[in-house]
């Protein structure tokens, strides 16, 4: 929802879901002899989502498309899910291979920037279609790991 305040100043907010990234790392540590020591495969995901309040600059291209440029800040939460097989060599001690499975999840509150920018194209005078790119940073602390989240989306927007 928004208030446009001017025809160049608007104020918003909402609540903003950034679905699901997966992905699957992999590490693997070697000896000087280049030889297997161990691995770690993990299957993870993180998710983002959160409200958020926004300032909105307009600048207007022409009558029906206009440039938006919007920050603000999100609170919310990043969960992050990681399924872990980790491989270890046979050591002095042992004779075989051993294979380990771990599980972890966390939950993380945040509160921080937001930027998007977006470009809307005015159909009619109630109806309107944009393009936004967001952009937020999710933080892992216990693995000293930092993603950057680049998410786009289309909408239709209906105006009274």
């Amino acid at each position: 929802m928004g208030l446009r305040f001017h025809p160049n100043y608007a104020f918003e907010f909402g609540f903003l879901n950034y679905g699901n990234i997966k992905f699957v790392k992999t590490l693997t540590k070697k000896n000087a002899n280049n030889e297997f020591i161990r691995s770690s495969v993990r299957d993870a995901k993180i998710s983002t989502r959160g409200f958020y309040l926004s300032h909105v600059l307009f600048y207007n291209i022409t009558k029906r498309l206009n440039a938006q440029f919007k920050a603000g800040v999100i609170f919310g939460s990043n969960n992050y899910t990681d399924e872990e097989l980790i491989t270890t060599a046979p050591s002095d001690t042992e004779t075989e291979t051993r294979i380990e499975s771990n599980f972890a999840t966390s939950t993380k509150a945040f509160a921080k920037a937001h930027l998007a920018m977006a470009m809307v194209y005015r159909g009619s005078k109630e109806w309107s279609y944009q393009l936004q790119l967001n952009q937020i940073q999710f933080d892992h602390d216990t693995e000293r790991e930092s993603f950057d989240q680049w998410l786009t989306s289309l909408s239709a927007r209906y105006h009274f």
